[in-house]
């Protein structure tokens, strides 16, 4: 495909017309996607395993199966940095299983959900089937839609302090499952 087609085909927004091109194989665009990215990676990849040197490993293997892998992002209004978290996330339990280190990932992200990215991805979809329809309710409003507490009551038709009570044991069951997830 002649680079004037892939041009046509890429849309006008800078990361969408950026995939776009590194899907098409455009080497200035990939250069251009790992300079763009690969920091933002990084931080995630230390703040997951607190260790500079492992980071560096895991944004490198990350950028690397993105790289293979790119033919599978589908954009699904949220950007290409979730499916990278993701990815660096899955690389960052690999590092840790194949260098026998103790899986310490900070639990401060699950105590409040909203951390690095805060999107959905950041939170494993499967995991929240573990919760009620009500917590999951809750979390979804508070956390992704971001309202207000307040406004979270209104919506789900209960009180101020059953909201709490919901985002407060939802938070418990997913802390528990991740500790459960990343202790040695």
């Amino acid at each position: 495909m002649s680079q004037a087609k892939d041009d046509d085909i890429c849309q006008p927004d800078s990361e969408k017309e950026l995939i776009c091109k590194v899907k098409n194989g455009d080497k200035e665009a990939l250069n251009a996607f790992v300079l763009r990215f690969s920091q933002d990676i990084y931080r995630y990849a230390l703040h997951l395993i607190h260790d500079g040197h492992a980071a560096e490993d895991v944004t490198q293997e990350a950028m690397i199966a993105a790289i293979k892998n790119i033919g599978d992002f589908e954009d699904r209004g949220i950007g290409v940095k979730p499916w990278l978290f993701k990815i660096t996330k899955n690389e960052a339990r690999k590092y840790n299983r194949h260098n026998h280190r103790n899986s310490y990932v900070s639990t401060d992200c699950v105590a409040d959900i909203q951390c690095e990215a805060k999107t959905v991805d950041d939170i494993d979809l499967e995991d929240l089937k573990s919760l009620s329809e009500d917590e999951k309710r809750a979390l979804t409003l508070r956390y992704l839609d971001g309202l207000s507490h307040d406004q979270v009551a209104e919506k789900m038709a209960v009180s101020v302090p059953t909201v709490f009570r919901r985002l407060r044991n939802a938070k418990r069951r997913l802390k528990e499952i991740f500790l459960r997830e990343y202790s040695p």
